[in-house]
C-alpha cells in the first residue's frame, strides 16, 4: 500500500469521486486488513489502474471478500449510494429481508 494516495485527477469512476471528495479516507482505511487478509489496495486497484470511459461510470471498487463490505464501508456505502440512486447503508431492499430458517 503506497503511503499516499495514487493522483485520481483524471479517473472517471465513482471510487475517485469520494476520494475526491474525502481524501483522508485514504490515510483512515490504508493500513487495515479484513480477517482475510484483504486490504484496501487490493479492493480499489480496478479503479486505481482503469481511469474509466467519460461516458460510461463505474463503481472502481470490488469487495475482496465479505467483510470488506463493512471493513471499508465509509468508502463502500457511499459509492453504493451514488451507483444506486440514493440506496443508503441501512435501507432494505424494497421485497424485504428474507427470513432463513
Amino acid at each position: 500500500m503506497p503511503d499516499d494516495l495514487p493522483y485520481l485527477g483524471n479517473h472517471n469512476n465513482y471510487l475517485a469521486d469520494v476520494f475526491k471528495a474525502k481524501p483522508a479516507l485514504y490515510a483512515q482505511l490504508k493500513d487495515k486488513r479484513t480477517k482475510l487478509g484483504v486490504n484496501l489496495g487490493q479492493c480499489i486497484k480496478t479503479g486505481v489502474d482503469n481511469k474509466g470511459h467519460p461516458y460510461v461510470k463505474t463503481c472502481g471498487i470490488v469487495g475482496g471478500d465479505e467483510e470488506s463490505w463493512t471493513m471499508f464501508g465509509e468508502l463502500f456505502d457511499p459509492i453504493i449510494e451514488a451507483r444506486h440512486g440514493g440506496y443508503k447503508a441501512d435501507a432494505v431492499h424494497p421485497r424485504g429481508r428474507m427470513e432463513v430458517a
